[in-house]
C-alpha cells in the first residue's frame, strides 16, 4: 500500500457528474478506480478528517448507504464497507456521495 497516495487525497470532485449516461463508467471516477483499496481508504480517511474538523458526524445518508453503525462512522468502517460492496457501479455511486460531502466540507 502506498503511504503518500493515502496522505493526499485525489482530487475527483469534478468526475462524479458524467456528461453523459454513455459515458459513465461503472467502475471509475476520473482516473481513479473505485475497485483500487488505496482510493477507497483515502477517501474513507479524508471524510472522516473533514467531518472532525468541522465537529460533524458522518452524514445520516452516507452512513444509511453503507449501513454504518452509530458507534462504528469511521474511515475504518467505512472503508469496509465500501470493499464489501460488490456491485462496482453500486460501489462507485456511493463514492460519489462521499466525495460531495468531502467538497461541500472544504
Amino acid at each position: 500500500m502506498n503511504i503518500a497516495a493515502l496522505s493526499h487525497p485525489p482530487d475527483v470532485s469534478e468526475s462524479c457528474v458524467p456528461a453523459t449516461e454513455e459515458e459513465l463508467p461503472v467502475d471509475r471516477i476520473g482516473q481513479y478506480s473505485v475497485a483500487d483499496e488505496c482510493f477507497l481508504w483515502s477517501a474513507a480517511r479524508e471524510l472522516e478528517q473533514r467531518c472532525q474538523r468541522h465537529h460533524l458526524a458522518i452524514s445520516p445518508n452516507i452512513a444509511l448507504l453503507l449501513r454504518l453503525q452509530k458507534d462504528a462512522q469511521n474511515a475504518r468502517s467505512m472503508a469496509e464497507a465500501l470493499l464489501a460492496i460488490n456491485d462496482l457501479e453500486e460501489r462507485r455511486a456511493v463514492v460519489c456521495q462521499m466525495v460531495h460531502e468531502i467538497v461541500r466540507l472544504k
